[in-house]
């Protein structure tokens, strides 16, 4: 049998209306949740809870103790017996802090289980805030209960009270919640909050300037909020030098919704980016430390100087080069900013002259920006006008902003100088030395300097600015004539002739010493000397075009030689003829090694050498043409007497006999001028039965000696050496002769050689012509107080020199013909005499 039921809508319906009751009402109690600064102090257990507030649940616990901890209210204490027990309370975001009281239960001991206060942002996952367990030492007395307090997250929602772990019977009383909000840091820039970690910019500041900005420390919570550290803002990180904290007006302490600040300020010194990160320790439970990553940019000007396309550093050079004097000659200057901030030209004026000739430069900056914005430019322009010639300098300075380059300086430099002179013309176009040409052209006022092919020019006026007369220089060739400037500037001309002499003509072309030569040519003006082969000769110029020049002695063969001012002519080769010596006699005809014997003959000129068979003599005089005086040498033997000179060799006919030597062997005699007194030396190796010696002395030899005294002998017998000496005292100047007469013991005697000394006396330098007026055997006497050579001139009272000789003097009178008698006119002349770095002068007259 089918049963049917019936299904009433109202028993259905009012079930599921229970069901939804009794569901909202467990959702609004999951979703409630304390306020902060909350305190609740029971009931705690209490089924089907009703009687708990509905942001506080509870799982597990046992009924509630009636002991009310620390003087909390009414409700008794929370009785966790079991682990797992449980208490939540559902709380808002936020700081906050929670405190509460633990008791122990169930024995007389301290609690030694765990019991744990958690958080959880969902209610489902947890995470431990804090442990209370055996070293929390929680009694069962009332002086060992003890009272908690943990900072929560300030995102947590949920916070649970568990047992975690029992050991016994112990149970734990709890009791006296309290929740309060922490504190709560916040930090702002102006209005703008910043995050823990967030970041902040200074965005670009000029490198080596500050800028600075002030942050605000909030506090948000309900506690005070404890700045903890020292100093109160940390700085680190990579350019921590690049930022400086002040923390002057900042308070470590900060009151539930006050505030306080510090300033940060960023000074890069470089450029580029710079980064750093402040951090602020604290008590926020959930900010701790509190950091902000600080940035900014190193921004500098970069000024760049240009002249043109050419970057001048600071310090450089930049040269004018050459400017005539009282023109000018410009440039622009270019300064670039090639930075990333503004360049800005602090100086006044802009771009400044300093230096030694600052006055000779100018700057115009009229369109010259005092600042330059990152990439752009602005100009100056420097004139330079020189108002005199040489090398002129300064310096110009522009102060800036930028760090390593301020002041940018800029040495310059240039140099003034004189329009170059123009030469159109000169008159004449060819001269001698000493002529003075007219030089046609412009610009000459500063003409400092004229030369001729390459020689100084001493002597020339600047008769305008147009024309200059000038003197040719001796040692003038011919070339250019060359004017230069103050300050370099020159000009060349076309080529001037400078007259030199030409040797066209020498007649005879040889001869014999002392033949009268004629030399034709050209150009014959200021003549200086003639030469044959170098060697000076005595000669009268007779016009431009002829010369008549007496052989030299000690001539050879070679070219004659023409010495003008004016340059230098050389003929073909002169060839020098000699004549052939010849020995007539000889006096005495015998005599001792060292004796003087006189030689006569014919055409003694440019003697080489005197022979007594043989033996050369080192001590000869040639007093003339056909005499010479010879002494005979140590080596000497019996013979005959030779003669060389260039023109051959004379033998004498008759011998000359060698006499028998000393009876003493002597090792030396020598004679030596010491002041006004001669000291005679002379050594023995041996003497046999001497007596004495006798000093004899000549100034003449072939004249004869006279004695001066008598030195006895010292060992009279003896093989020993012995050493003599003996003194003569001299008056007057001359060559003195000495000898010694070695006498024996029986009266007979021999003579040593003969030895000469020159003795200087009180000479002077003295010129007389005599006879004087002139007549053909007139004499040039020259008195010479030391021996050197003497240079005698004979000019014309218009001073044309007609004769000319260079001889050598010896200390004492000398004597010497004066040729030429009847080529001179019927007149007066002046006889001019070098001598021994004086000048000595005289009248001579020809009637």
């Amino acid at each position: 049998m089918r049963q049917t039921f019936t299904l009433s809508f109202k028993n259905l319906l009012l079930p599921l209306f229970l069901q939804l009751v009794l569901l909202l009402c467990v959702v609004v109690q999951g979703y409630g949740q304390v306020t902060l600064d909350y305190s609740y102090d029971g009931p705690w257990q209490s089924l089907p809870n009703t009687n708990l507030p509905t942001a506080i649940s509870q799982n597990g616990l046992a009924t509630d103790q009636s002991t009310n901890l620390g003087g909390s209210g009414t409700g008794g204490s929370a009785n966790f017996d079991s682990v797992g027990d449980w208490i939540t309370v559902r709380v808002p975001e936020g700081s906050k802090t929670v405190s509460f009281i633990l008791r122990a239960a169930g024995t007389f001991a301290n609690f030694t289980g765990t019991f744990l206060v958690r958080e959880s942002v969902d209610g489902v996952s947890y995470s431990t805030v804090s442990t209370i367990d055996a070293s929390s030492n929680v009694g069962p007395a009332i002086t060992t209960q003890r009272s908690f307090t943990s900072s929560v997250n300030s995102s947590a929602r949920y916070i649970r009270f568990i047992y975690s772990n029992k050991v016994g019977n112990e149970r734990l009383l709890y009791d006296a919640l309290r929740i309060t909000q922490g504190p709560e840091i916040n930090i702002k820039q102006g209005e703008a909050s910043i995050s823990t970690n967030g970041s902040f910019s200074f965005g670009s500041v000029n490198a080596n300037t500050s800028q600075t900005y002030t942050f605000t420390v909030e506090n948000l919570g309900g506690q005070t909020l404890n700045l903890t550290d020292s100093p109160i803002v940390a700085l680190s990180g990579t350019n921590a030098s690049q930022f400086t904290v002040n923390t002057t007006t900042t308070s470590s302490t900060v009151a539930p919704g006050a505030s306080t600040t510090f300033n940060v300020t960023f000074t890069p010194t470089s450029f580029g980016s710079k980064t750093a990160t402040l951090s602020i320790s604290n008590n926020d439970a959930d900010e701790n430390p509190y950091t902000i990553n600080i940035s900014g940019s190193g921004i500098e000007p970069e000024i760049n100087l240009r002249q043109g396309t050419s970057s001048i550093s600071t310090g450089g050079p930049f040269n004018f080069n050459n400017v005539n004097v009282n023109t000018s000659q410009s440039f622009v200057f270019t300064i670039e900013n090639i930075g990333t901030a503004p360049l800005n030209l602090t100086g006044s004026p802009k771009v400044q002259l300093t230096g030694v000739n600052a006055s000779q430069f100018t700057v115009n900056e009229t369109a010259t920006s005092s600042t330059v914005a990152p990439g752009a430019s602005t100009t100056f322009s420097v004139t330079f006008t020189p108002t005199s010639a040489g090398s002129k300098s300064a310096l110009f300075s522009i102060s800036n902003n930028d760090s390593n380059e301020n002041p940018y300086t800029v040495s310059l430099t240039g140099t003034g100088f004189y329009p170059a002179p123009i030469i159109t013309q000169f008159n004449p176009v060819s001269g001698y030395v000493g002529d003075v040409i007219t030089i046609i052209g412009s610009n000459f006022t500063n003409v400092n300097s004229i030369n001729f092919n390459g020689t100084t020019a001493s002597v020339f006026t600047i008769v305008s600015d147009t024309e200059i007369q000038v003197t040719v220089p001796s040692g003038a060739t011919t070339g250019p004539i060359l004017l230069t400037v103050t300050g370099g500037n020159s000009t060349a001309s076309s080529t001037f002739t400078v007259l030199t002499p030409t040797i066209t003509v020498v007649d005879p072309n040889e001869g014999y010493i002392g033949d009268i030569v004629t030399i034709t040519g050209t150009n014959f003006v200021d003549v200086q000397g003639v030469q044959f082969n170098g060697v000076e000769a005595v000669y009268i110029l007779d016009s431009e075009t002829q010369i008549q020049a007496q052989v030299p002695e000690g001539a050879t063969t070679g070219p004659v030689t023409v010495q003008t001012v004016g340059g230098t002519a050389d003929s073909d080769p002169f060839t020098v003829l000699y004549l052939v010596p010849t020995i007539t006699s000889f006096t005495p005809d015998e005599g001792l090694l060292g004796d003087i014997i006189i030689i006569t003959g014919t055409n003694f000129v440019d003697v080489q050498s005197v022979a007594f068979n043989g033996a050369v003599s080192t001590n000869y005089i040639v007093n003339s043409d056909t005499q010479i005086s010879a002494q005979v040498p140590i080596e000497a033997t019996s013979g005959s007497i030779t003669v060389t000179t260039l023109g051959g060799t004379a033998a004498s006919i008759t011998t000359f006999t060698v006499l028998n030597p000393l009876p003493v062997e002597l090792i030396s005699f020598t004679a030596e001028q010491q002041g006004a007194v001669t000291l005679l030396k002379w050594a023995t190796a041996s003497e046999t039965d001497n007596s004495h010696f006798e000093v004899e002395m000549s100034t003449s030899p072939e004249a004869g000696f006279a004695t001066l005294g008598k030195v006895a002998s010292k060992v009279v017998t003896s093989s020993l050496t012995t050493r003599y000496e003996f003194t003569h005292q001299v008056r007057n100047a001359g060559t003195f002769y000495y000898r010694l007469k070695q006498v024996d013991l029986d009266g007979t005697f021999a003579y040593s050689n003969v030895v000469a000394v020159e003795a200087k006396g009180a000479l002077t330098n003295a010129v007389t012509v005599a006879p004087n007026p002139l007549i053909p055997d007139s004499k040039i006497i020259v008195e010479a107080a030391a021996s050197g050579k003497a240079i005698m001139r004979l000019t014309s009272m218009t001073g044309q020199q007609v004769y000319f000789r260079e001889v050598a003097v010896t200390a004492g009178q000398n004597e010497f013909a004066l040729p030429y008698y009847d080529k001179l006119q019927n007149a007066a002349y002046v006889l001019t005499v070098e001598l021994n770095g004086k000048v000595i002068s005289t009248k001579v007259v020809k009637q």
